[in-house]
């Protein structure tokens, strides 16, 4: 005869915790390297906070921060990490890698409103990177083309309006 051990009550947590990824980031690493930004210092509602002052409007910025834009602001976001927003997804990455010209154009095709970029955010910097000349590059230098004009707001946003 096979005798089960008995079960108890807290088993399916513990055994569950183990594919859970906050136990996972819970004991990994307290804090970020000082030569890598902290990505989530965008993300808070605070650090959003002068972007949802503005009026409701389309706006182009990497795909990470797009789900972030929806919750804590009255804007659309053109990208975003959903599996069903391959298109949006497409057409942001599209206007952010190419030459800053195109890209402020594929922006005005779509409706954009706002372009918007934070310094911590890190697939910018990726971007800016790999693409010297791209729309991402100017606006992580600080040198964004004269058909966007600064909007100054508090906080970790850069947001440029089309002209």
């Amino acid at each position: 005869p096979v005798r089960r051990t008995p079960r108890r009550p807290g088993d399916p947590v513990a055994a569950g915790l183990v594919f859970s990824p906050l136990l996972w980031a819970a004991l990994g690493p307290t804090s970020t390297a000082p030569d890598q930004p902290d990505t989530l210092s965008c993300l808070t509602p605070r650090a959003l906070s002068g972007l949802a002052a503005l009026p409701p409007g389309l706006v182009l910025t990497s795909v990470d921060p797009g789900s972030f834009l929806l919750a804590h602001t009255p804007h659309q976001a053109l990208a975003g990490a959903y599996h069903r927003n391959v298109e949006g997804n497409v057409a942001a990455l599209d206007a952010l890698l190419a030459s800053a010209p195109e890209g402020v154009a594929a922006a005005r095709r779509r409706g954009v409103a706002y372009v918007a970029t934070c310094d911590a955010l890190a697939d910018m910097a990726g971007f800016a990177a790999t693409r010297p000349g791209s729309l991402a590059a100017a606006l992580a230098a600080g040198r964004p083309p004269q058909e966007l004009e600064p909007i100054a707001l508090d906080g970790p946003w850069r947001v440029y309006r089309l002209r």
